[in-house]
């Protein structure tokens, strides 16, 4: 993937994980989900987008590890927090 592309996907995704928190109820964030690799255990939606936030921030901290290990600088700046489109600081 070329670094435009990945950018481009990176904007959607972010796009699209504020439109779907934005538009959640509490109807939909309490309603249990089947997950194949839970083996048995229940989750709730909002239980699930938690679980996911913690498995991305998993790998940024691999990455961060990996660029770190091979004397690459990242600006960890981006860790503190995401950034909203109103607010690209």
């Amino acid at each position: 993937y070329t670094r435009e592309e990945l950018r481009t996907y990176l904007a959607f995704a972010r796009q699209k994980c504020h439109a779907t928190f934005d538009s959640l109820t509490d109807e939909q964030a309490r309603q249990f989900v089947d997950i194949a690799w839970a083996k048995g255990r229940e989750f709730s939606y909002l239980e699930l987008q938690l679980y996911n936030m913690r498995h991305v921030q998993e790998h940024a901290a691999q990455l961060s590890l990996f660029l770190g290990q091979n004397a690459i600088q990242a600006d960890p700046s981006w860790i503190a927090r995401a950034k909203s489109e109103s607010d690209p600081t």
